[in-house]
């Protein structure tokens, strides 16, 4: 896509630093792009690095809808210390010590965190509760006791490090699920204290590295911004349907009705032409949900 900015706008997969909020990239790229409609999907700690999907200009109707799981993280696990984030940002809040676990308890463990469950997530997080992050409670000494959720482990791997206090890790996990709190579990299984020493998300959904820009590539692009940009249409979650122009133009007029491509069909659907997202509809009876055609 150049010559200016796509009439629907797109996805950005970045490779958010460490070091950074979601926010901050989400900023950045506004100010790039010279946009103001601009979102993230999925936030990623700040002591965490890897794959941030961001949407631009109209694509962000889409965030909804598209496929964001599994989210696959690749790290270290130090055993030793358990931290009030539970990453190595935080504060020392509680100490384990040897003999340590071998790689093959750690597997086993691994086994009773694998599957669907039951987490409680890291108190400092950016979950709501009365309409506030938690972590900002917790900054301001509020006593705070984050609710169970339900989450799945889909895989989890591990390996040795050189240092026995330390172990490389890579899971693969569903909406909802916090790594921080992972590991934590995983030490409390093998009776040690535990935090994440480093933390990088390679894939979420359809998109990783393959498709990744590093943030900082991404701002020196300039206005070349627009050649990083993806189409939205491959990374959906739900069906796509093919319309025709005289569809297209009925969209574009907020037009819908019990077309022949819905027959049979129950939303919600991507109303889809010349490869572009006109719009998002549900039903029967049809509605729309999101419309990202714009027109000329």
């Amino acid at each position: 896509m150049t010559g200016g900015v796509p009439r629907l706008g797109g996805l950005l997969v970045v490779h958010k630093p460490v070091g950074m909020t979601s926010h901050d990239v989400v900023a950045q790229v506004r100010r790039l792009t010279g946009i103001r409609q601009v979102g993230h999907a999925g936030t990623l700690d700040p002591d965490a690095e890897g794959i941030l999907p961001v949407a631009v200009g109209s694509a962000t109707r889409l965030l909804n809808w598209l496929e964001l799981s599994p989210k696959v993280y690749e790290g270290v696990l130090a055993l030793g210390t358990l931290t009030a984030t539970g990453d190595a940002a935080g504060a020392a809040v509680g100490h384990s010590g040897p003999p340590w676990p071998t790689a093959d308890q750690m597997r086993s463990a691994a086994r009773w965190l694998t599957g669907r469950g039951w987490q409680i997530p890291p108190r400092v997080a950016a979950i709501k509760q009365g309409g506030m992050p938690q972590y900002l409670r917790v900054r301001r000494g509020e006593a705070v006791v984050p609710a169970p959720r339900r989450v799945e482990v889909i895989n989890l791997e591990v390996e040795a490090e050189p240092d026995p206090r330390r172990f490389r890790f890579r899971a693969a996990v569903g909406p909802g699920l916090y790594v921080r709190a992972l590991v934590r579990d995983w030490g409390f299984l093998v009776g040690q204290a535990a935090h994440v020493a480093r933390l990088e998300r390679v894939q979420v959904g359809r998109m990783g590295r393959g498709q990744a820009i590093a943030l900082d590539a991404l701002v020196a692009s300039g206005s070349d911004w627009v050649r990083a940009l993806l189409s939205p249409l491959p990374y959906l979650a739900i069906p796509v349907v093919e319309v025709g122009p005289r569809r297209a133009a009925e969209i574009r007029h907020g037009h819908i009705g019990p077309w022949g491509e819905l027959w049979g069909r129950r939303g919600p659907v991507a109303l889809v032409a010349a490869g572009e997202v006109l719009a998002v509809a549900e039903g029967p009876p049809w509605r729309y949900r999101a419309v990202l055609w714009t027109g000329r």
